[in-house]
């Protein structure tokens, strides 16, 4: 797709897919919502999602899953890189800026990095 605002689009695409969800019975409390990072964006596009994660959420959990995307390859500038470290910085990232949720395929340094964090935060 070709955005003018990521951010708003992408938000109103998610809130008509909540209204339709609702419509059909799901109550709020199963609703998840996901930005889709990746899917049909530019780099630059999916770190604004990222950075505004907060916005898109509304009052639903937010899931990211940024997990060796091809994006960080694009923005490590090698597309063959290991994305560990690029993986575990962008979750750690859409925690802090909102998610809930993270898809990762590297748990333990992941889950590494969040606890640092919020013992940071206590």
């Amino acid at each position: 797709p070709n955005y003018h605002d990521v951010v708003g689009e992408v938000k109103n695409f998610l809130l008509a897919q909540v209204k339709k969800a609702k419509q059909a019975g799901i109550s709020d409390n199963r609703i998840t919502i996901d930005p889709g990072f990746g899917f049909g964006k530019t780099p630059q596009q999916n770190m604004l999602l990222l950075k505004h994660t907060q916005a898109l959420a509304e009052h639903y959990p937010v899931l990211f899953g940024l997990s060796r995307k091809s994006t960080l390859g694009v923005i490590l500038g090698d597309d063959t890189a290991d994305r560990t470290v690029a993986s575990v910085t962008g979750a750690l990232l859409a925690i802090q800026n909102g998610a809930s949720i993270v898809r990762v395929h590297d748990v333990k340094p992941t889950l590494d990095a969040i606890k640092v964090y919020r013992a940071m935060l206590a």
